[in-house]
């Protein structure tokens, strides 16, 4: 355990000076240090879920969807009371949707065709999901972790977002079926 700390502090070195990419990597070596010793004891999995977690964030930095979605999910199998994965799982959804996760337009305004080519199979590896099952997923995050932590500013923000974006969603959903029942009516005629 204590090598999967040393990495894990690298990691976080790497992370505050922006290497996101160098970051995700010690906190990869720091999960198979981990795993690898089979430690099963609640310190081991919270430290797992911590690492697992902090992964994540390295890849919502560099767009990758996919691998922040699958970072989170192994970060809550081993501490489902981690909110930062909660969070970050959260706001991975809410940046998707039918058109595509917003973190490819994001994508498009970095200076680099590697970056933008990156978030581009991210795009093509993450779950296809309506708006609406995205906005879903994120909301119920975020009242995951309002109910570990209630005072928690920022989840009450997107909480109300969500919301927000999800009665308007459920509204154009419902608009496009009104237009779909006249059109079958006019085609009746």
């Amino acid at each position: 355990m204590e090598r999967a700390i040393e990495l894990k502090e690298a990691g976080n070195v790497l992370f505050k000076k922006g290497d996101w990419t160098a970051a995700a990597d010690m906190y990869g070596q720091a999960i198979v240090a981990l795993t690898s010793a089979h430690l099963t004891d609640t310190p081991a999995q919270e430290l797992l879920s911590v690492l697992h977690s902090n992964r994540a964030a390295c890849h919502i930095n560099v767009h990758d969807t996919a691998s922040a979605l699958a970072d989170c999910d192994a970060a809550l199998r081993a501490n489902p009371r981690n909110v930062k994965a909660l969070y970050r799982r959260a706001a991975v959804y809410e940046g998707m949707g039918d058109d595509g996760p917003a973190t490819l337009a994001a994508a498009a305004t970095t200076t680099t065709a590697a970056a933008v080519a990156s978030s581009a199979a991210s795009v093509m590896a993450a779950p296809r999901l309506s708006r609406k099952q995205c906005l879903e997923s994120a909301l119920q995050d975020i009242r995951a972790l309002i109910r570990i932590e209630p005072q928690h500013q920022d989840a009450g923000r997107m909480a109300q977002r969500l919301a927000t974006a999800l009665m308007a969603t459920r509204h154009s959903e419902q608009s496009y079926t009104l237009a779909l029942d006249r059109v079958r009516v006019d085609l009746r005629k």
